[in-house]
């Protein structure tokens, strides 16, 4: 995890800053130019708003205003004949009443417009991170970190969406602080000059928090990481964990990274508030300087003054924002650079998801000297199929026989198109399997592995999953083929009755029986079954087969098994050894 002492530098994180605000600028297109137009004229609005009040202020007093302005002002009254005190301030309270309602429309405008392109801009995130796992290839799945992409698709995704509300924050109170800025120097410019120098140097040594704060995101982002790994690790092994007493150590690392995340945070929030109390000093002794040199040695009129000294508290506010928004947004860019660092390793951008353009002729499916070697390797030499000559004919029923490491798996994966072949070519009926052909390829197959999936959802949601149109009779009889159906008319709610998560509150076999159901009632061209029946007891196995194989038109099976007697129903049995195909 990122330390203090390994923060990075404070050009490192502007450019992290630029980085971030140049992606969401080109994201966000004419819409962005539109909001700076709502803000800008809102802060215009506001400093209208504002230098009203010196006239105001003026005719309230009877002292002399701001020498412009009332040139400004008096030929308005003039033109319209406007000669009494009260006629006058009834008109500038109007035109402020007035102003002030434009303000609000203008910021409302705004505002929703600002709302819409943070939601839009995290959800876009979302999307190119859904796009690019869809998009990617089966072996960088692999090898991802499944915490890795429940952290960012909801703590990272959180906390860039809080980097995006505030640096839009931050755009906002720097246009209204420009406007402000504007006026003070139109009403003393030696004044805002000794103001804004104060500012100015307090400002710059509030940097180093921006690296600290930076710092921490990164530790963060890495510890909740690290807290998600632990718990869904700790989930997915609370039966070995729970019967051999290890509790204690998923327990003890899940506290530990907790106290240092406890400890981190509270060190960060320690620094928010003392900037916030520096910032308030700053305006004060700002505030303070500015009476004393404006009335003590620029003899400044009350009206100017006080209009001076109301911008210069109005200007406290988006300064606050200001560097608390920095602080956030520095804080919230390592969520944003684990997010981009995942896309990439995804190859989102040179690759797309395969468009369905072909359709799949009928005929055999045919291996031609097929190889795919992982790129793991085990005692030295990568694993997978090394050679494969195969012709499979449509509605047979092929075994696939080999020990555990053999390439059994590999096969099965390249022949539902997960893999693409590294070399040699897979043919169906005659045409080479290839991505414009893969959607329509695997919309005709149905896949059942040894360790079936089931979402945590009701037997009904888990059918439909695979055949969203499937009637009421569909699923009963497509449960009735694998005897499933007895199993969840016992069950409290039937159909509707909650498999639990991963399917934990059924039997093994009771998985494998529903997640068949679930594979035949797609009414596949190709079934292919991987260790998909060994819960299964073997007479039952039998009849289930059978069954399988009666099915009309008769679909090809491809079962990877290694039991003698699963295998007595097939027309043909591979041997697969050190990744070589043999029959």
């Amino acid at each position: 995890m990122t330390t203090d002492s390994a923060a990075p530098s404070a050009y490192a994180t502007i450019h992290a800053l630029r980085v971030f605000a140049r992606d969401f600028v080109g994201f966000s297109g004419s819409r962005f130019a539109r909001a700076t137009v709502y803000i800008a004229l809102g802060a215009v609005f506001e400093g209208v708003g504002l230098v009203l009040l010196i006239p105001l202020l003026s005719l309230v007093t009877g002292a002399a205003g701001n020498g412009v302005l009332q040139r400004t002002v008096e030929p308005v009254f003039a033109a319209m004949g406007i000669t009494t005190e009260i006629g006058r301030l009834g008109i500038l309270l109007g035109g402020f009443v007035v102003l002030m309602g434009v303000r609000g429309i203008t910021l409302m405008a705004r505002d929703m417009t600002v709302q819409q392109l943070q939601l839009d801009f995290v959800e876009h995130l979302r999307a190119d991170v859904m796009r690019a796992l869809v998009a990617a290839g089966w072996e960088t799945i692999l090898r991802l970190r499944h915490a890795r992409i429940v952290h960012i698709m909801s703590g990272d995704v959180q906390r860039v969406a809080v980097a995006v509300h505030f640096l839009l924050q931050n755009g906002i109170a720097l246009i209204i602080l420009g406007v402000q800025c504007a006026l003070a120097f139109w009403l003393s410019p030696r004044l805002a000059a000794l103001a804004f120098g104060l500012l100015i140097i307090g400002g710059i040594a509030l940097v180093p928090m921006l690296r600290r704060a930076r710092s921490l995101g990164a530790f963060v982002t890495n510890a909740n990481l690290a807290l998600i790994d632990t718990t869904t690790q700790f989930l997915n092994g609370l039966k070995l964990a729970v019967s051999q007493d290890l509790q204690a150590g998923f327990t003890d690392e899940f506290h530990g990274t907790l106290a240092g995340l406890r400890e981190r945070q509270l060190r960060y929030f320690r620094e928010q508030a003392g900037g916030r109390v520096a910032l308030t000093t700053l305006s004060a002794l700002v505030g303070a300087a500015a009476v004393l040199v404006g009335h003590g040695l620029l003899h400044l009129q009350a009206p100017v003054l006080i209009a001076f000294l109301l911008i210069i508290a109005r200007m406290s506010g988006p300064a606050m924002t200001i560097q608390q928004g920095f602080q956030q947004l520095a804080f919230g860019l390592p969520a944003y650079e684990k997010t981009t660092a995942v896309l990439s390793e995804l190859r989102i951008m040179p690759r797309r998801v395969a468009q369905g353009t072909r359709r799949v002729p009928q005929g055999d499916i045919v291996f031609e000297d097929v190889c795919f070697l992982h790129s793991g390797a085990e005692n030295g030499e990568p694993h997978g199929v090394r050679r494969a000559d195969l012709c499979i004919a449509a509605g047979t029923f092929v075994g696939i026989v080999g020990a555990s490491g053999a390439g059994k798996t590999t096969l099965a994966d390249l022949l539902v198109g997960l893999l693409p072949p590294q070399a040699g070519r897979i043919l169906i009926g005659g045409t080479p399997l290839c991505e414009t052909m893969l959607p329509a390829w695997r919309a005709q197959l149905s896949y059942v592995s040894q360790d079936p999936f089931l979402f945590h959802d009701s037997v009904r949601r888990n059918l439909l999953w695979a055949n969203p149109a499937a009637t009421e009779s569909d699923m009963w009889s497509a449960l009735a083929l694998t005897d499933a159906d007895a199993v969840v008319r016992k069950m409290d709610g039937g159909l509707d009755a909650v498999v639990g998560e991963r399917g934990s509150l059924i039997s093994g076999g009771e998985r494998q029986r529903i997640a068949l159901a679930r594979a035949l009632l797609r009414k596949p061209r190709l079934l292919v079954m991987d260790e998909a029946t060994n819960a299964i007891d073997i007479p039952s196995e039998k009849v289930l087969l059978g069954r399988v194989l009666a099915i009309e038109p008769r679909m090809t099976v491809v079962m990877i098994a290694h039991r003698a007697e699963s295998l007595a129903l097939c027309d043909q049995i591979m041997h697969m050894e050190n990744g070589v195909l043999r029959s």
